[in-house]
């Protein structure tokens, strides 16, 4: 499967709580864990969330009678 779309996500390190904090800009997400790897798993989780939308899907087709397609897309730790 070829990539089609990378997804930024900024680390920083906050020197006060001893943690690395993110943030995905473009969906709005902001989080944080103990570890650098910690903090780029729980992005990944993240964005898995924010982008898994089948049951408002669901919910929209029953309302106005649209048809729903998925388009399915991968998340993976960048090589």
């Amino acid at each position: 499967m070829n990539d089609i779309a990378e997804i930024r996500v900024e680390y920083t390190y906050d020197p006060e709580g001893h943690d690395w904090c993110f943030e995905v800009p473009t969906l709005g997400i902001i989080g944080g864990a103990d570890t650098r790897d910690g903090a780029k798993d729980a992005a990944i989780a993240a964005i898995r969330f924010t982008l898994d939308d089948k049951a408002n899907a669901m919910a929209a087709n029953e309302d106005n009678g649209s048809e729903v397609d998925y388009i399915p897309v991968v998340l993976a730790h960048a090589s």
